[in-house]
């Protein structure tokens, strides 16, 4: 007999929960903010191109929200142009895609387009003009419904478009090329311009304007020479000048976003002068206008100036696209380490955050952790140190010769700063002061540091494992069987050791001297990012979901019930009967341990069965009636043993079935005819 695996998912309801609501992975609420690489408005309407999706708001800024119907999840959008009352987004490998209901719904527009990767876009008057990655120009004059490749501009990227007259120009890596047959025909324009590298371009008046990855440059001569204008265009006095990534125009002011600010300048270019008050994330993708009013699109989210951009107020509120790098507990409170947007703090389980950055001077966290009271955030600035709760942060780095700052571990003799490029570091004064420990070590790129008892596992990159069992005095190279030399994390369950590397999970059971892949059951991306463990439980957060295994890695399941697909799971935790995943642009999410792993029977005092784990036999023991009929299903639905309990009590034995994951189901034949379920672990 054999029932489909729906039915034993509704006989096991609980146990892993999929078709209750509660059952499955839940985003947690309000960690708002993300990347934001483009960005339009009409004046009323602004869109917020992201790493996944679109997200639009109608009340400048307020409030965001999603708006993706008809597109694929995870889709990065690299340009937006509105225009003929439709919007039009320009994608990373999927295209050009048209709405004409503000984003309601999304229709892929791609009939002739040879490159999908649209840099780019363009609207003037009835044509749309494409940019791509490698393919140059392309021209619809239908809506996007069809596009014919501009001639003499295939071959080159195109980076920037602007059209001033019969003159169309397009910022590439070699310079400007200017058309002025409608494409027919191309020149390449450098005479002045010493950075060939054009980000963005603009056009006032009879002014154009480059932005280069070495600042600005002017043309008022469509483009035949251009000219420097980076006085005050810089944070270094002058010695360098960032990149400009985009341009906007309102009147006589000019509007230029960089990776160190935004700046801004009334008289034509001539001077500059950063203007982010108020920016908590300065690293600027895109620029839009709503009227009198300017978005700034940010590694932190958006930010708008109602004040000509003399200051900035955040705009998140909606925008889910979070990059969680770590986790950490500390009692009641749960602290999430983000992609430049810091920290997030949480005292209710993750229903409500509040952002914890008062004097984290960096807000790219990659690593958090506890020694007592005070709390450690690594980040690419360093260590920073807070001794109430979040509230306050104090970059702690004397002795510190990297600041890239990727894990941080804490034992009785210390804390240990893993850092990109320069090792191992130690303090013993809780982070005033720090000195390497790298004896031994031969790679200093760290990745992961873990610690079980006097044990230290220090995870590299193209190093493989180390072991230290001095306190990181001297290090170990321990990688017999370890295949891949990049090893992300690391967990412990009991005397076992598992590593989480770009080539799977591999398990240790004498302490890092030998290896083996344990992968069985896990499908997908073998890019294991984070590990963790709850007893017997073992989780590894992949760049595919969440997997488990309760047989010391024998067996894995996927446990991604909610998840969208192909979440990528950076950080987990567990906090009380919850487990908490960050993953990459979609914040932090929560799931019941015991919705995963199994919930005892609401009447379980009628049901015993020991041993569970077992080697195969169990005593299954029905309090209070006689005369059962017990089943067993493994999980994909098989009936692979049933019996009758005869009295309250009988043996079963499954030692000719796989280890693995079974679902008892004990049904009593008397008048109420109460079923019980119970989940079999075999090792």
């Amino acid at each position: 007999m054999k029932i489909s695996t729906r039915s034993i998912m509704l006989l096991a309801f609980i146990i892993l929960g999929i078709f209750q609501a509660k059952a499955q992975w839940t985003a947690t609420s309000n960690l708002y903010g993300g990347s934001i690489f483009s960005m339009a408005s009409d004046g009323t309407n602004t869109f917020a191109g992201t790493i996944d999706g679109i997200f639009l708001t109608t009340d400048n800024g307020t409030n965001w929200h999603a708006s993706n119907g008809g597109l694929p999840n995870n889709l990065t959008v690299n340009a937006i142009a509105i225009g003929g009352g439709k919007v039009f987004i320009g994608t990373y490998g999927s295209g050009v895609y048209v709405s004409g209901d503000n984003g309601s719904s999304w229709t892929q527009a791609n009939t002739g387009l040879v490159s999908l990767d649209v840099r780019h876009l363009l609207i003037n008057g009835s044509s749309i003009y494409a940019g791509t990655g490698s393919n140059g120009l392309f021209v619809s004059t239908d809506n996007g419904s069809t596009w014919t490749a501009m001639p003499g501009s295939i071959g080159f990227a195109s980076g920037a478009i602007a059209i001033s007259g019969s003159n169309m120009f397009v910022g590439n890596g070699t310079g400007v090329e200017v058309s002025a047959d409608n494409g027919l025909t191309w020149n390449l324009m450098t005479s002045g311009l010493t950075d060939p590298h054009v980000n963005a371009l603009a056009i006032s008046g009879s002014n154009i304007f480059a932005g280069t990855n070495s600042g600005m440059f002017m043309s008022a001569d469509n483009g035949s020479t251009w000219n420097a204008i980076n006085t005050g265009l810089s944070n270094d006095g002058g010695i360098t000048h960032p990149a400009i990534a985009d341009i906007a125009i309102s009147g006589s002011t000019l509007y230029a976003a960089t990776a160190t600010g935004l700046f801004l300048s009334t008289d034509n270019g001539s001077t500059w002068s950063n203007s982010s008050t108020g920016m908590a994330n300065t690293y600027i993708h895109a620029l839009a206008l709503s009227g009198t009013d300017v978005f700034a699109g940010t590694d932190g989210g958006a930010f708008l100036s109602t004040n000509s951009g003399s200051s900035w107020t955040i705009k998140n509120n909606g925008i889910t696209t979070t990059v969680v790098f770590s986790l950490l507990v500390e009692g009641s409170n749960i602290y999430a380490g983000t992609d430049y947007l810091g920290i997030f703090r949480s005292g209710n389980d993750g229903n409500t955050w509040t952002e914890a950055n008062n004097g984290l001077n960096s807000r790219y966290v990659r690593t958090l952790a506890l020694n007592g009271t005070t709390l450690f955030a690594g980040t690419d600035a360093g260590v920073f140190v807070s001794a109430d709760s979040g509230n306050n942060w104090t970059a702690s780095n004397t002795g510190l010769t990297n600041l890239q700052v990727t894990t941080i571990a804490v034992n009785a003799a210390g804390i240990f700063a893993g850092t990109y490029g320069a090792g191992v570091f130690i303090s013993t004064d809780n982070g005033a002061s720090w000195s390497p420990v790298n004896t031994g070590l031969t790679t200093q790129n760290m990745l992961t540091i873990a610690i079980n008892g006097s044990n230290m596992f220090a995870g590299t990159f193209f190093g493989g494992a180390f072991l230290s069992t001095d306190n990181g005095s001297t290090w170990t190279e321990v990688n017999t069987g370890l295949s891949n030399p990049i090893v992300r994390s690391f967990t412990f369950s009991g005397s076992n050791v598992f590593a989480g590397t770009e080539g799977g999970v591999f398990l240790s059971t004498d302490n890092g001297t030998t290896w083996n892949p344990v992968n069985s059951g896990r499908a997908g991306s073998d890019v294991i990012n984070s590990m963790v463990s709850n007893g017997p439980e073992v989780y590894a957060g992949t760049e595919d979901g969440i997997y488990l295994t309760l047989d010391n890695g024998s067996s894995w399941m996927p446990v991604n019930s909610g998840f969208s697909a192909n979440t990528i799971a950076y950080a987990m935790a567990v906090s009380g009967t919850d487990i908490f995943a960050g993953t990459d642009s979609g914040g932090v999410w929560r799931r019941s341990l015991a919705e995963i792993t199994g919930v005892k029977n609401p009447e379980s005092v009628r049901i015993n069965v020991y041993p569970n784990p077992s080697t195969g036999r169990y005593r299954i023991s029905n309090a209070g009636a006689e005369n059962s009929e017990l089943k067993v299903y493994n999980t994909v639905g098989d009936l692979i043993y049933s019996s009758e309990i005869i009295g309250m009590t009988s043996e079963i034995d499954l030692g000719a079935q796989p280890a693995g994951i079974y679902f008892l189901n004990v049904k009593n034949k008397g008048n109420d005819g109460k079923q019980f379920y119970e989940k079999l672990l075999k090792q």
